[in-house]
Formats: structure tokens, sequence, C-alpha cells
């Protein structure tokens, strides 16, 4: 059986990447206009700290992954993770036939949970280990304010993976 991965499409990377950019910009400006004003400085400190931040959620998107492999599941967000199928006890996929249809809007309109701690999950694929314990997949995801087409495709060869894992048909299709 081959290896599967599944990333975070572009626009993950490329919104932060222009906010960062458009921040550094910014705080290059206030520093040369406030070389006199330690106020404007300080403003252009602000600026700089998050186009820094905007860097890292750029790098840390652009490393984050599902791969699946003939041994299981792995996760790569900060560090690197495996579920192996045995520990799998199910696969929830929510939002799943309905991904297709959900309201994405642009990436040019700022929305956010209540909370106001980024973009709402529309559709996501969840793994319940053995132990009751659940692992939200970083990839696929369908958020508010980015789409993925083929998510549903996507969803559904991770549970298939796993039948196959679990029934000991790993790389036999039909």
């Amino acid at each position: 059986m081959d290896d599967v991965e599944f990333r975070l499409g572009r626009a993950y990377r490329t919104r932060p990447l222009a906010q960062g950019c458009i921040a550094l910009v910014l705080a290059a400006a206030l520093y040369a206009a406030g070389l006199n004003m330690p106020a404007v400085r300080g403003l252009a400190v602000l600026a700089l700290a998050y186009a820094a931040g905007s860097f890292a959620v750029c790098a840390r998107n652009s490393h984050v992954r599902t791969r699946l492999t003939a041994q299981g599941i792995e996760i790569r967000r900060y560090r690197r993770k495996v579920v192996p199928w045995p520990a799998v006890s199910d696969i929830k996929i929510t939002g799943s036939g309905h991904a297709a249809d959900a309201p994405v809007t642009s990436i040019r309109t700022r929305t956010g949970t209540p909370r106001g701690r980024g973009p709402r999950t529309v559709a996501k694929v969840e793994v319940a280990r053995a132990r009751g314990h659940r692992v939200r997949l970083p990839a696929p995801l369908v958020t508010s304010s980015h789409d993925d087409p083929d998510f549903d495709d996507k969803a559904e060869l991770i549970k298939t993976r796993w039948r196959q894992a679990i029934a000991g048909t790993a790389g036999h299709y039909g």
C-alpha cells in the first residue's frame, strides 16, 4: 500500500504570509518616520512583532499534514505522532456530504468563532482511539474561510484505508 499524504491548502499559508509582509512594510515605514519619536518607534516594534507572528503561522501551516501509512495515521503539527491502525476504534467525519455546500467566504473577509479565535471549522475528520481519546486530523479540513473541494473523497479514503488495515487487506483493492 502506498503512503497517502494530506496537507493544508495553499490559502492557509498565503494569508499569513501576505499579512506578515504588509506588517513588515508598515514597521519599516513607522520606524523611518519616527526616528526622533519614541511612541512611533514603539508602534513599529508592535508591527514587527505582528509580522514575526504571521511568518511563524505561515511556517507552521506549511508543515502540518496527515499521512496514511501501512502502520497507521501519522499526524504532524508541532511534532510527529503516529496512531497505529489497531488503536483506532472509529473515524468520525463532521460536515461530510455538506462540505461542498458549506458557506466559505473570501479570504479577504475576516470571519471567526464567537470567541474570535480564527475561522470556524465546517468539516473535519476525527480519529477515536481505542481508549476513547479523540484526535482531530490537521488535514483534510474545511473552514469558513478556506475550502477543500475534495474533502469528502479524502475523508472516505481515510475510512477505506482504516477498514482495509483492520481487515488485513491493505493494498488489495477490489
